[in-house]
């Protein structure tokens, strides 16, 4: 089987995971663990504020797994991950 290579090799690796638009919507895109090893393989977790909450994950949780919870949208980022 051939070695698997990183799908990001160079620049910022930020992630950005934005708060749900949707009424009613209770998913978020990465819960605290998965931030945490994404943090641990070198990326930047930028979580919105409030984001998890729906899931019951407080901004808190996410800050202790290593990402920066933001105010601010984070549209602008290359990189969102939201619910499938």
């Amino acid at each position: 089987m051939p070695e698997q290579k990183p799908i990001l090799t160079s620049g910022p690796r930020v992630v950005g995971v934005p708060k749900e638009i949707y009424p009613n919507e209770k998913r978020v895109a990465l819960v605290p663990a998965a931030v945490h090893r994404l943090v641990k393989k070198g990326f930047t977790v930028l979580i919105e504020s409030t984001a998890g909450e729906g899931a019951s994950f407080l901004d808190q949780a996410y800050a202790e797994a290593g990402a920066t919870v933001v105010d601010t949208a984070i549209n602008a980022l290359p990189m969102l991950v939201g619910p499938a």
